[in-house]
């Protein structure tokens, strides 16, 4: 869950992914979906404070294959996008509560390694820095 789960509790969500494909070696790819994180709160001295972030990529890119047979092929991947994030807090300290919500949109990329396995997509690669494993 990394770093920012401490903030946000974990996260449930769905990406759906397409590929076009142009020749035997490369492929143009798509994704788009929605993470919703949980609310998380914290309380110190009668002061509570709770948040939550959801999120939304839509990213392109392409998909080159380096080597490898119709059910066994390794590749390599890039990808850039839109990052659109949704963030809520609150604060209630005696009785007296405010709460803000805001949301940003930010320029986001990735690059990946993997191995697909017939159906199994099997990747390792590097969004926005942080160092990320999926399957």
């Amino acid at each position: 869950m990394g770093a920012l789960a401490s903030i946000t509790g974990p996260s449930v969500g769905a990406l759906l992914a397409a590929n076009y494909r142009l020749s035997d070696t490369w492929q143009l790819t798509g994704r788009a979906g929605y993470v919703m994180g949980s609310t998380t709160g914290i309380q110190v001295s009668g002061i509570t404070v709770q948040s939550s972030l959801s999120y939304a990529p839509v990213l392109a890119g392409a998909k080159l294959y380096l080597a490898g047979s119709d059910v066994v092929r390794l590749y390599a991947a890039g990808e850039g996008g839109l990052l659109f994030v949704t963030n809520t807090a609150s604060v209630d300290a005696d009785g007296v509560s405010a709460a803000a919500s805001g949301t940003s949109t930010h320029v986001c990329g990735a690059v990946s390694a993997g191995l697909e396995l017939d159906v199994i997509d099997l990747s390792v690669g590097t969004r926005d820095g942080e160092i990320i494993a999926l399957v």
